[in-house]
C-alpha cells in the first residue's frame, strides 16, 4: 500500500470529518486506497485523556468512504464494524488508511485502520458500502 503515487482528494463541503466546519482533515489517495496523518483531537474524549470510540468510528467510515471515492463512486454506509484494540490518547500522531476490496453490483466493501506512530494498529474496521445512483 505504501507505493502508491497518492493526490489530494476533495473534500464534501459539508462533512464533519473532512469538510470547512470540522476536523477539516486532508486525505490522499488513489486507485481504492485513501489515508490521512492527524493529530487525535482533544475535545472528542470519552474517558478523560482519551478518544471517543464513536470519533474513532466516524474517522474510519470516513478514510474507507475516500477509499471509495479514489475509484470515481460515492457511497453510504451500510455496515461498519471497528475492532478497537487499545486506546487512542488525546494529541497522538494517527495515521488512518482505507482500502476497497471488493465491489459486486452496487455494494462494497473496505477495510480500514489506525495506526499510532510508534504503537501500531490501535483500531481495525472492515465495512460494507451501497454505491449511490447517479
Amino acid at each position: 500500500m505504501s507505493h502508491r503515487r497518492l493526490v489530494k482528494l476533495p473534500p464534501y463541503p459539508s462533512c464533519f470529518v473532512c469538510g470547512g466546519k470540522g476536523l477539516k482533515l486532508d486525505f490522499k489517495g488513489s486507485d481504492g486506497y485513501a489515508e490521512v496523518k492527524l493529530t487525535s483531537p482533544s475535545g472528542f474524549e470519552g474517558y478523560e485523556g482519551q478518544l471517543h470510540g464513536g470519533m474513532t468510528a466516524a474517522l474510519l467510515d470516513e478514510v474507507m468512504a475516500k477509499a471509495v471515492s479514489t475509484r470515481g463512486e460515492e457511497a453510504v454506509t451500510a455496515r461498519l464494524e471497528v475492532r478497537y484494540r487499545s486506546p487512542i490518547k488525546n494529541r497522538e500522531r494517527l495515521k488512518l488508511r482505507g482500502e476497497m476490496v471488493g465491489k459486486r453490483g452496487r455494494l462494497c466493501w473496505t477495510k480500514g485502520e489506525v495506526i499510532v506512530e510508534g504503537e501500531g494498529v490501535v483500531a481495525q474496521a472492515e465495512g460494507k458500502h451501497i454505491l449511490k445512483t447517479r
